[in-house]
């Protein structure tokens, strides 16, 4: 089936998948191999501009591993549109880098004259990029949704871009104040409107049950996790220092170097486990009409997931 952005689609609501049939993803890791190898080879030539067709590739692969009662789902978005789509950031995104830029030159030049106005155009600077950044995320998945099709059936994003952004700024607020403690609840409040604004054909997805409450004991288990972390580097890198003291340079640890992979690997290890369980949970509070979902998704798959990308990386350096 092809698409043009010009050709109608049908905005029939599709009929609920009955019972025993079910969401299945056709994994194809030749496919994808062939696909990521060969996407690695153009974009190193034509230093990263073949990347929007490269992206477009591995859509497509996923979008096609994607079956729905039988059925592939099938993704209609093209290079060109993902081209004009960054031409377009780059022309809202780089004048404020550029503002950014020249009053910190000033700024550093003269400090006593451009120093305030430096600091004050850059504080509303960061809040814009900021800003726009939600505005691009929403804008991004809109995009995605509106190119999804299924029997001929199309997605959509409803709601706006600019509220998206508003209630992301709110709940990024929250998280700061209570130092990564309400992270769930800042997390699900803008997840929330993301999952109520979607729809397939007519009919709307909706979470009516969504709740950051679920997710607040392993996110307070991988938060501990963390400032665990930070405190047992923080104390072997003072206890490392004390040579300074007596006029001795500092020497390289090896309990530091020990302890820093050993950290790095557990809070991986502690934040695939958290996203597996968060998705989970997200993915069985959704409803479309009265067709409920549920994610036999677990942290082990994830994980081989991560170590093959990983290997793959390792070796496509090593022959390049």
């Amino acid at each position: 089936m092809t698409y043009s952005p010009d050709q109608p689609i049908r905005t029939a609501t599709p009929q609920p998948p009955t019972a025993g049939h079910r969401l299945s993803y056709d994994d194809r890791a030749w496919m994808l191999a062939k696909i990521t190898f060969s996407n690695a080879l153009l974009l190193i030539p034509t230093l990263g501009f073949y990347r929007f067709w490269a992206k477009t590739k591995l859509r497509r692969h996923f979008w096609s591993s994607v079956k729905l009662d039988g059925e592939a789902l099938e993704y209609t978005g093209t290079a060109k549109e993902l081209l004009i789509g960054f031409l377009i950031a780059l022309a809202i995104f780089l004048p404020i880098i550029i503002v950014m830029q020249t009053l910190q030159f000033l700024a550093s030049s003269d400090p006593g004259r451009y120093l305030a106005l430096s600091g004050i155009v850059n504080g509303v600077s960061i809040i814009t990029l900021l800003f726009l950044i939600y505005v691009a995320f929403f804008t991004a998945r809109r995009y995605r949704m509106s190119r999804t099709l299924w029997r001929g059936i199309r997605g959509g994003l409803d709601g706006s871009a600019a509220v998206y952004a508003l209630r992301c700024f709110g709940a990024a607020f929250l998280s700061a104040i209570t130092l990564g403690i309400a992270a769930p609840y800042a997390d699900m409040f803008s997840t929330r409107y993301i999952i109520n604004k979607s729809r397939f054909g007519s009919q709307q997805f909706a979470a009516p049950n969504l709740s950051a409450r679920p997710l607040m004991k392993p996110w307070l288990k991988v938060l501990l996790g963390f400032y665990v972390f930070i405190g047992v580097m923080v104390t072997i890198g003072v206890l490392s220092g004390l040579g300074a003291r007596t006029g001795e340079p500092p020497e390289p640890s090896a309990l530091f170097g020990f302890a820093l992979l050993v950290g790095i690997l557990s809070l991986m290890l502690l934040n695939f486990w958290y996203a597996v369980f968060r998705i989970r949970y997200i993915i069985s509070q959704i409803t479309y009409g009265p067709v409920r979902f549920a994610s036999g998704i677990t942290t082990k798959s994830v994980m081989w997931i991560g170590f093959l990308y990983l290997i793959s990386f390792i070796v496509l350096m090593i022959i390049l």
